[in-house]
């Protein structure tokens, strides 16, 4: 034992055993040294111990009676009642005058009412340090630097109670206790000693136990909030504050928190915890959370499609936050998805953010087509995008900005993902169509063509297969009809009138309108009534579109190829007179029907929304028949019964006695037979009496009909179509292909050595381009054409050449292989000019 001046010069009693600091105690209380209580007017003790072993062994040792504040409070209490604690202190010390009394944990009292009393320290030591005749003993378990600079300013040093400081030396006390001051509510409670609340805690002190538990708990908040601020030596202490998800996941389970890049909600965090408590504590780590979650990372950019998927929303909702998050931290993707990235914080808002991101806050062409393109390109990959704004407010977001006329190349920033974006664009052609030359028409369709895809299809041809032919409908009945409907849906969508060559073309087909029908009789022209045709149809299970004309023929073969189909054939045909539903031979034995156009053809036509809606429905007509059919193992036959027109809505009312008219006056029932001497129409019979039929856009009413019409003559309503499709699981054979698929005629039976070439119609469709043509004449050895010889659809061959490879005088055959796979043939008659002709006979040669 030694005294000596420490603590700041405060005059203390130094121990180096505990056993000396007992002996001292012992004799100090015993009342074997006379007089030492009346010699002392201050008998208390204030003992400080550096060793929390130390310290649990004095208060086993200690003969004394213990005063525990626990005593004083109700189990349950989450705060320390300080004023209570006070009047209790007081108790005690009047106690003491008669025995000595060991008062404890004094340290707790003063760390758990210093938050409300700054100046509890000097209250506590003043009152203990200075109350005469107490025999007060109070240990400490900690030297703080508070307590120190209590006795460093204390002014009475002299004239106070002992105070004794245990310093033993050697003692294994260096293990470091883990204090988890939990005000989140998050830590388990396994394999840690839990402290529910303040009396509990003080407990732990009063017996010195704190002092060997390796992890503590404390989720009590206003014991957390008095701890926090308290200072701590003895024992030594890790304070381990977790006071929300981020502390948890650096604090407990040891992932660095810079890995969050976007706040996680309730559900991600959950996600988050379980994955890392399922992994083992010591090869935990943040990569392997990621992967449980998304997989593959190393490709990132990629795997966005998989997640925004409105199907797969709630799916997906993990994995949506985690790509987000890691892709904050990537530097691997490209400039619109980085910039994407950057700028949003949920992940839910991210193809909101991708859509909106241009167009929102417009900054007028300072964007590169590169950017915009691959904004597109984003936004297509997905099916259906994952949106959360309300279409409203997207749609007064784009309707602003395609207002603006500062913006250029607005078809840059049209995803066409939504309907008011569909139908803009619509409106968008027909003003660049305005005023562009035909030559750019082209160019119009390369930007449209990958925005919305049932427009681009419907406007392919008319955009880019420009033809200068004046092909005469009888002979050339397949160029004619495309042709024909090319610039009738350009008439249709650019000016909602006939042009002058649409006007041309009508004038050819009604000069030829009865020869017409004499080749269609004679199976010259593919038809609805052809029986071949027919007992094909039936025998292959056909599907029959109710008013769908040769005008939307291409749109549909191409939704088609897109789902996998394959076009094994598929042409023009004349419809039925007149033409409606009941005349049609097609109007029985199929499989499937869709009435849903000719619902729409009699609506009231408003342009150009209209023929927003046509697509709209032809569209959803083929996405129908590929959900119902796209496991069939054999191929269908689609077939339309007629087309309509736009134009008989703007038509002339002729006022003519004796009428019944029919569909809107497209056809008409009559007994005058002064009618038939009218120009421009049609005569004939059902099993009701005698039609008229207009060849152009005259209605027999008093009014026009209100939406597109047939029932009428004119080239889009007598043209309707077949096609013959496999679906995606029919395995078709090359020979099936070969047989069915190809017809090539030639408009001529007959040639002579007058003709310097032989030209043969390909009067099919073809699924893919040309390029490889072979013939054999009359079985000949083949030989290879020049695809310069191939110009819409027609072959020209020299008869020079036919001759060198078999071509005679009489009866040829002609076979013919496409792409090495697709066979037809033609018969041709050759005649010499050594034989006698009618040309010969009327002029005598």
């Amino acid at each position: 034992m030694k005294r000596g001046k420490c603590m700041s010069e405060s005059f203390y009693t130094s121990f180096n055993t505990l056993d000396d600091l007992l002996q001292m105690i012992h004799l100090k209380y015993s009342g074997r040294i006379s007089g030492y209580k009346s010699s002392s007017r201050f008998p208390s003790t204030l003992i400080f111990f550096n060793s929390k072993i130390s310290y649990e062994e004095f208060l086993r040792r200690i003969p004394f009676k213990k005063k525990y504040i626990s005593e004083i409070i109700p189990e349950g209490k989450s705060k320390l009642n300080c004023y209570m604690v006070k009047r209790w202190i007081e108790e005690v010390t009047v106690e003491s005058f008669d025995s000595p009394q060991v008062l404890l944990p004094i340290t707790e009292y003063i760390r758990l009412c210093k938050i409300t009393n700054d100046y509890i320290l000097d209250e506590v030591f003043t009152g203990l340090l200075q109350t005469e005749n107490a025999s007060l003993i109070i240990p400490m378990l900690d030297y703080s630097h508070n307590y120190k600079d209590f006795f460093q300013d204390f002014i009475h040093r002299d004239r106070m109670a002992e105070v004794c400081y245990l310093n033993e030396k050697n003692i294994d006390d260096f293990k470091v206790i883990k204090l988890f001051l939990d005000s989140s509510g998050l830590l388990p409670e396994e394999k840690m000693f839990c402290i529910n609340d303040t009396k509990h805690w003080i407990q732990l002190w009063e017996s010195g136990n704190f002092s060997f538990e390796d992890k503590v708990l404390v989720k009590d908040t206003n014991l957390i909030a008095a701890i926090s601020k308290a200072e701590i030596t003895v024992p030594k202490i890790d304070k381990i504050s977790i006071a929300n998800k981020i502390d948890l996941l650096s604090k407990w389970y040891g992932i660095d928190p810079s890995v969050i890049a976007i706040e996680p909600d309730e559900k991600i965090w959950k996600y988050i915890f379980k994955k890392l408590d399922f992994f083992d504590k010591h090869s935990r780590s943040w990569e392997k959370v990621v992967i449980s979650a998304l997989g593959d990372i190393s490709n990132l950019e990629l795997k966005y499609s998989e997640l925004w998927e409105k199907s797969l929303s709630e799916k997906k909702y993990i994995e949506r936050w985690f790509w987000l998050n890691e892709a904050k931290k990537s530097n691997h993707l490209s400039t619109f998805i980085q910039e994407v990235v950057n700028t949003t914080e949920d992940p839910e808002m991210l193809i909101d953010k991708a859509w909106k991101i241009y167009i929102s806050n417009p900054t007028h062409n300072t964007i590169s087509k590169e950017t915009l393109n691959e904004r597109i390109k984003f936004l297509k990959s997905l099916k259906e995008p994952l949106f959360s704004s309300g279409k409203n407010e997207l749609m007064n977001i784009f309707l602003s900005f395609v207002s603006n006329k500062e913006i250029k190349n607005k078809y840059l920033y049209i995803s066409g993902i939504f309907d008011f974006e569909q139908e803009y664009l619509i409106q968008y052609v027909i003003e660049e169509l305005n005023k562009s030359e035909k030559s750019k028409y082209p160019l119009l369709y390369s930007r449209i063509k990958d925005i919305w895809l049932p427009l681009s299809f419907y406007l392919e041809k008319p955009l880019t297969d420009f033809s200068e032919d004046d092909p005469c409908v009888c002979e050339d009945f397949t160029n004619y009809s495309e042709i024909y409907i090319n610039e009738y849906i350009m008439s249709k969508l650019l000016f909602d009138e006939p042009t002058k060559k649409l006007k041309k073309l009508q004038n050819e087909y009604i000069d030829n309108f009865i020869p017409l029908l004499a080749r269609k009789n004679n199976r010259d022209i593919p038809s609805l009534e052809d029986p071949q045709f027919l007992d094909e149809a039936i025998s292959n299970d056909f599907i029959f579109l109710d008013g769908v004309g040769f005008e939307w023929y291409h749109l549909i073969v191409m939704l088609f190829k897109r789902k996998n189909w394959q076009i094994l054939d598929g042409n023009a045909r004349l419809a039925n007179l007149p033409t409606d539903t009941k005349h049609s031979k097609v109007n029985s034995c199929y499989v499937g029907k869709h009435k849903s156009f000719d619902e729409l053809l009699h609506k009231p036509y408003r342009y150009p929304d209209t023929i927003y809606q046509e697509l709209l429905c032809i569209q959803k007509i083929v996405d129908e028949i590929d959900e119902k059919y796209k496991s069939r193992e054999k191929p269908i036959i689609i077939v339309s019964d007629h087309g309509s027109t736009a134009f008989a809505r703007k038509g002339k009312c002729p006022k003519l006695e004796g009428l019944l008219p029919d569909h809107g006056g497209r056809y008409a029932y009559y007994s005058d037979p002064r009618i038939e001497q009218k120009e421009h129409v049609y005569t004939m019979s059902d099993d009701k009496g005698k039609i008229v039929i207009p060849l152009s856009y005259v209605n027999f009413d008093s009014q026009n009909p209100k939406g597109e019409a047939h029932g009428g003559a004119t080239p889009e309503e007598v043209l309707a179509f077949s096609i013959k499709l496999a679906p995606p699981k029919c395995e078709i054979s090359d020979q099936e292909s070969i047989q069915e698929s190809i017809i090539i005629k030639s408009p001529k039976s007959q040639y002579s050595a007058f003709d310097k070439n032989i030209s043969f119609l390909i009067n099919s469709y073809l699924s893919k381009p040309i390029d490889n043509i072979k013939i054999s004449v009359n079985r000949n050895p083949s030989i290879t054409i020049d695809l310069s010889a191939i110009c819409n659809k027609t072959i020209l061959c020299s008869i020079d050449q036919l001759k060198e490879y078999g071509l005679e005088v009489g009866d040829n055959v002609i076979e013919f292989t496409i792409n090495h796979m697709y066979k037809s043939k033609a018969n041709i008659e050759f005649i010499s000019s050594s034989k006698k002709t009618d040309f010969d006979d009327e002029f005598d040669f």
